[in-house]
């Protein structure tokens, strides 16, 4: 697609962000509302068919004007699964599944614990298992999961309703999440392989790329108003940000930020490519990382006005940590980095670190 079309596409979804997402919006979702308004303008705006080919029905924009959608949700801290619904989206196109317009969400899983899958007859199959961490349960029209046949890869689309909540909590950033129990048939048009080129667990690597590419967006946003109230807050007669530790409390932050924003383009590029496993483990581990120090710092700076209730600071931080945790936490992506490496141990380490030659899972 045109680039230019691709700009276009992002500015409109920085137009809606930037309009419709209020402190107040903020607040509502945080208390547990659903914002269908804004939902509807995002989706009449085609922004949940944005990483599906123009063939599958959707945008056909490049991967990285799509993900920079998923940046700018981010950095307004959008309180509505717009990330999950492209990638699921993105995943079931891949899949040759039909995309929906409609609030999707994934099963965060890993590859040693799919869901079981068998076939019953040509026209149904059946599916069980259990999610430990379902963003959205309430609000998806389906959910997007990762399933074995006979230790096939699968990709599984589950209409609302054929989930059993278990558990319903809230994640940091007050989202609704639960932990599901799925025993049900499935009709055969929600049910594909999985291609080769997606890698053994397309679900979670996608959900661990939107999470670190979000996360860069957040970051920014927090650190913008840090140094925003450290200009303008005065004491002792003159700015915060004019004295030493303040100004080291910054740098470091600017430098974190910097991180994330790397591992974003880094994420970005392994979710694009068939061999991105490794790319987006050391993306999603390294940002984690950084974003706690952000978060962290950003506090400290503003005090106690940065944890109350009427100022935006707390929605930004509280997503980060969020975020941080969703899809794999530093560990879990370390130790899953630790042995990419490992299973790749012939390449050298250098090759391994720097990229230079490809890193695929065994499927």
């Amino acid at each position: 697609m045109d680039s230019n079309v691709g700009q276009i596409a992002v500015s409109t979804a920085e137009r809606i962000f930037s309009q419709t997402v209020t402190r107040q919006s903020l607040d509502s979702a945080a208390e547990g509302d659903w914002l269908a308004d804004l939902w509807q303008v995002i989706s009449d705006n085609g922004l949940p068919l944005a990483l599906v080919d123009e063939a599958s029905g959707g945008f056909g924009l490049d991967i990285d004007h799509g993900l920079m959608i998923v940046r700018l949700a981010g950095r307004y801290a959008v309180p509505l699964p717009l990330a999950e619904t492209m990638a699921a989206n993105h995943l079931l196109a891949r899949c040759g599944l039909e995309p929906a317009e409609g609030p999707l969400s994934m099963i965060v899983s890993g590859p040693a614990a799919p869901l079981a899958l068998t076939r019953k007859d040509d026209t149904t199959w059946h599916v069980e298992g259990q999610g430990a961490h379902v963003p959205w349960p309430d609000q998806a029209e389906s959910v997007v999961a990762h399933a074995h046949l006979d230790g096939a890869n699968h990709l599984v689309r589950l209409p609302h309703g054929a989930w059993t909540i278990a558990e319903t909590f809230t994640s940091t950033a007050g989202h609704p999440a639960a932990r599901v129990t799925i025993d049900t048939d499935l009709a055969a048009e929600n049910v594909a392989p999985i291609p080769a080129d997606l890698g053994p667990d397309p679900v979670m690597l996608a959900g661990a790329a939107i999470r670190t590419i979000a996360m860069a967006g957040a970051a920014q946003k927090v650190f913008d108003l840090t140094s925003e109230y450290a200009t303008t807050r005065k004491q002792f007669g003159r700015p915060l940000s004019r004295f030493q530790v303040i100004q080291h409390d910054l740098a470091r932050m600017a430098s974190a930020v910097a991180v994330t924003s790397a591992c974003a383009d880094m994420a970005a590029a392994g979710f694009s490519t068939p061999d991105g496993a490794a790319a987006i483990a050391a993306a999603k581990a390294r940002t984690g990382e950084a974003v706690g120090l952000i978060a962290g710092l950003a506090h400290q700076i503003h005090g106690a006005i940065g944890a109350s209730q009427d100022y935006e600071l707390q929605h930004f931080t509280r997503l980060l940590w969020s975020l941080r945790d969703d899809f794999g936490t530093e560990r879990h992506w370390q130790a899953r980095l630790a042995t990419l490496a490992l299973d790749h141990a012939d390449q050298g380490p250098w090759a391994f670190i720097t990229g230079m030659e490809p890193v695929r899972e065994a499927v």
